[in-house]
């Protein structure tokens, strides 16, 4: 932005708000790739969850099978977490 303004305070403070506006569009770039990081985290936690799950259907030993399938709830729980998370980071 050109203008014929000559007072020092115009100018600091034209500059300390570009300065300003720069480091906000960085803050909102790097929360984009935060939700982007979240709404990974949560598909692979959704994926072992799936695993987990397979694993503990096919477990022979019962208190095994049960502790897998535990575990993939938890997963399960956490990928939701994840997913409200990445929701909430862009909103």
């Amino acid at each position: 932005v050109l203008t014929d303004e000559t007072d020092q305070w115009f100018k600091e403070t034209h500059d300390h708000l570009t300065e300003v506006e720069q480091l906000l569009n960085r803050l909102y770039v790097s929360f984009r790739l935060l939700s982007g990081d979240h709404k990974e985290l949560s598909k692979s936690m959704s994926a072992l969850k799936t695993s987990l799950s397979r694993m503990a259907l096919s477990e022979e030993n019962t208190i095994l099978s049960l502790m897998l399938d535990k575990l993939a709830e938890m997963h399960s729980t956490s990928s939701t977490i994840e997913n409200y998370n990445a929701d909430m980071t862009v909103s």
